[in-house]
């Protein structure tokens, strides 16, 4: 998908592997790690105010696994 977008004339795009490793040892995936830093940014954050968006933001449970890091639940 990068590289089609990047054909596309779009260069300021990252790759993210989300089931890779966090940069952060208290969360178990990548993904977990960006949904935290999201977390923590929307009460200072300037979103739209969107009931779908709300419920997709919020819809995600998770636990804290035996190695006593944070993992969400699957999609």
């Amino acid at each position: 998908m990068v590289e089609r977008v990047h054909t596309l004339g779009f260069h300021n795009v990252t790759e993210v592997n989300f089931g890779g490793p966090s940069p952060d040892d208290h969360y178990a995936k990548h993904r977990a790690y960006m949904w935290a830093q999201m977390n923590d940014w929307l009460p200072t954050g300037a979103i739209d105010s969107d009931t779908k968006l709300e419920v997709g933001l919020s819809g995600p449970g998770y636990h804290i696994n035996r190695s006593n890091k944070l993992v969400l639940e699957s999609k």
